[in-house]
């Protein structure tokens, strides 16, 4: 299973805080792995560190693959950049999205990866009451392509 992180610049999360964004960047990210090959994409934001201190917006992606070449991950990492942040944005602020990407195959690594990714990331409505009611009923864990095999 492959894990995607996808971490925006500071510069521009204000704009992470609309629940539209947040739903349009996700449905990009599963609409290009799709394109890209990938059968089966579940996408799933966080919103805060451990304990709130700041708003820190990343998309995990949890998706088939397998090890890809340093050449095949640097491709997939540039269609993402080019997917979710407008070159021109980049070069203006000088700066990118951070994009880790791991792989795992043993049932233990993935399950520890399936549970990291499915926890509560905004525990507590204090750390920012605004977007805690902007963000109710917003539906953060999607899944895109076929999950039908044995």
């Amino acid at each position: 299973m492959s894990y995607i992180v996808i971490t925006f610049p500071l510069e521009v999360r204000l704009l992470m805080k609309n629940p539209r964004v947040l739903s349009l960047i996700g449905k990009k990210v599963r609409r290009l792995l799709r394109n890209l090959g990938y059968r089966k994409v579940y996408t799933r934001w966080h919103f805060f560190g451990e304990q709130g201190e700041r708003y820190h917006p990343h998309l995990n992606v949890l998706c088939d693959g397998e090890w890809l070449a340093p050449e095949q991950l640097a491709g997939l990492k540039d269609a993402i950049r080019h997917k979710l942040l407008k070159r021109s944005i980049a070069n203006t602020i000088g700066k990118d999205l951070e994009i880790n990407y791991s792989y795992v195959k043993t049932p233990r690594r993935i399950m520890h990866r399936i549970k990291y990714v499915t926890k509560a990331s905004f525990l507590d409505r204090s750390w920012d009451d605004t977007l805690a009611r902007e963000l109710y009923g917003f539906h953060n864990g999607c899944f895109a392509g076929t999950w039908d095999d044995p």
